[in-house]
């Protein structure tokens, strides 16, 4: 049995605006219209537009160089080839999560 989920408003686009006209049912269940949903870890708006998402990204990220720079201390911190591989190992992969699905939105601004 399928369970009730969430419809994208952003999917489903214009449509999507008029409730009373489109229903879209599954299973003798009425799907609810929402105009955001998290899709394998990334956030998609209406219109497939990402950019809250981004901003999300860019706050952890900025939180996790923060945290980097207080390691790296001139007096017994850890040295630029570990920060680097911290850097390639766990900033990189948040940054890129997804860029399939929002790359394409932030190169056109």
């Amino acid at each position: 049995m399928l369970q009730e989920r969430k419809w994208n408003r952003g999917i489903a686009g214009r449509a999507a605006d008029n409730r009373r006209k489109y229903v879209v049912r599954v299973e003798e269940r009425r799907l609810e219209t929402v105009r955001k949903v998290r899709y394998l870890g990334v956030k998609v708006g209406e219109g497939m537009k990402c950019e809250e998402h981004v901003k999300e990204i860019r706050s952890k990220v900025l939180d996790m160089f923060a945290k980097l720079k207080r390691m790296k201390r001139k007096n017994g911190g850890i040295g630029f080839r570990s920060l680097k591989a911290l850097y390639r190992g766990v900033a990189e992969p948040m940054m890129l999560y997804g860029w399939e699905m929002w790359g394409e939105e932030m190169l056109r601004r």
